[in-house]
This record gives structure tokens, sequence and C-alpha cells, in this order.
């Protein structure tokens, strides 16, 4: 993610100070907590336990855990937030004052932050807390490089190693999208299957560009272009510098805010409207 790029400051990942080129303070950090808990890093402590096998492999290995739960740990996550961001969606339908897009937009939203719990995690795919060091910190520390796709070397100062859990992970998430997408649409005009578009998705996940590789990263997001070419959505071009269907900024804020503007905060908990913001629960 370019942060100029970023379409909504209020739930964005760094406060509106830092996106304007002022740069992080602490009072920059605390005006950012509210997002960090709503929206990026919601799944701190609600990863499934581990089994007893996995505890003793915990113990005798000096504090590493074992691969089969490194692996598991991601899968469904179902965290009280997420379930509000949720709930918030389905509310949307029969919100007398919503709009027809209120609904979309917040599932959307979920979307981000289920995405999120999968991105936002350790090497080993521990969970990021939102408040490091009592601070919206998230994964600062660790750089960029819980956001890749791919696996790969750190060659930062932040998140020394090899990062070799971002494939696999990034591929349960996806995964999980897709049935999901499935679940709010109309399943029945929902032709393929995961295992249809699987070759292209791991070829995305590995290809090592991101939003910052310039050419690189278009042609990674050819691979995209290219499989819905080829599953007949030859109309759709999502091209990152130039496709008719790309992600625009001023589309989404404007989208946002006309989509959300009537929305009352009491009746959307855990979420950030244009509205205002209700508190969340304690844990």
């Amino acid at each position: 993610m370019q942060r100029k790029q970023w379409e909504n400051y209020e739930t964005g990942p760094a406060p509106r100070i830092v996106y304007n080129g002022v740069g992080m303070t602490p009072s920059s950090l605390a005006v950012n907590q509210p997002a960090l808990d709503r929206y990026h890093f919601v799944e701190d402590g609600y990863d499934p336990p581990r089994n007893a096998a996995e505890i003793v492999y915990k113990i005798t290995h000096f504090g590493v855990d074992s691969p089969n739960y490194i692996a598991r740990r991601i899968a469904n996550p179902a965290s009280p937030q997420l379930v509000r961001l949720l709930n918030a969606s389905n509310f949307a339908k029969t919100d007398p004052n919503a709009t027809c897009g209120s609904s979309a937009q917040l599932f959307g939203e979920y979307l981000h932050a289920f995405e999120d719990t999968f991105a936002h995690r350790t090497k080993d795919n521990a969970p990021f807390t939102a408040e490091g060091f009592g601070w919206g910190t998230g994964h600062m520390l660790a750089g960029k490089n819980p956001d890749f796709t791919y696996n790969h070397l750190s060659d930062s100062t932040l998140g020394v190693g090899y990062w070799g859990t971002n494939e696999s992970r990034t591929f349960e998430m996806e995964t999980e999208v897709f049935s999901k997408l499935k679940a709010f649409g109309n399943p029945a005009n929902m032709q393929e299957s995961i295992a249809t578009i699987k070759y292209t998705l791991d070829t995305f996940n590995r290809f090592d560009a991101n939003d910052e590789s310039g050419e690189k990263f278009n042609q990674k997001i050819k691979t995209l272009n290219d499989a819905l070419a080829y599953l007949g959505y030859k109309d759709i071009n999502i091209g990152h510098l130039d496709g008719k269907d790309r992600y625009l900024k001023v589309d989404a804020q404007y989208n946002r805010e006309n989509s959300l503007i009537r929305l009352l905060p009491e009746n959307y908990i855990g979420t950030i409207l244009p509205g205002g913001t209700a508190p969340l629960p304690k844990k």
C-alpha cells in the first residue's frame, strides 16, 4: 500500500498527518489506535489453542511452535471484532438509513479486516497486536514484511530473517475470501471453483513484487488480468496504472462517504463512520 493512495484516513493504518508527510510521533500513534483496533489487528488473543502435542513441542523446542500449529492457527479467524464488522454489514441490509451500497461497503471493510488477520502476523504466524508498547504500533517493528504475498529474506533492518509462511497464509486467505464472496453474492453466478484459479493465485503470490516495485508490480497484476481474460472476463482490466477497472482513490472516497454518511454510529458498533465512532466493548 502506498500511503498517498489510502482512500479513507479515518480507517487507515496510519494517521492523516503521516500520509501528509509529517511522520509518525507518539501522539499520532495514540490517534491511530481506534483504526488499528477495528480494522487491522483484530485477531490477537483469538487464535485456536494448542493441543497437547503442540504444547509439548513448544516446551521442548524452547518456545518455538510446531509446524502443524504454525500452519493451522491462521484458519477460520472469528474474533469478536470480525463478528461486529460482519454484523454491521448485515444490519445495513434492513436499516432505513442505509443506501443500496451500504451493506456492500461494510462487507468490503469486514473482508479487509478478515484478510489482515492472515497478513498481520510474524514469521511464525503469531498475530500482531494493535497495542505494542501501549501504542498503536501494529507491525511497525517488522516493517512491510508481513504484507508481502511472497516468501522472502528481509532486506531491511526491520523484521530481520526469513519470512517463509507468507505464500501459504496468503493462499489460505484467498481460499476463505473466495468462499465468503460466494456466500455474500449469488453462488449460482459463480461458476469457477478455487481449484480453477489456484495456479494463478500461486503464481501471483510467489511473484516477488509489491506496490513499490514499479513495472515489476505491473507484471504481477498482469497475471490476474491474463487469468480473467482466459476465464472469459475480457472486459475487465485491473491494470495497476492504466486499467479501466483499477483502484481509484477519488472513487473510493466518494463511494464510501455516500454509502455510509447517513448511518448512525450507535447501530454499527465496531466501525468508524463519517458520522462518528461508537466505543468498542471492553475485552
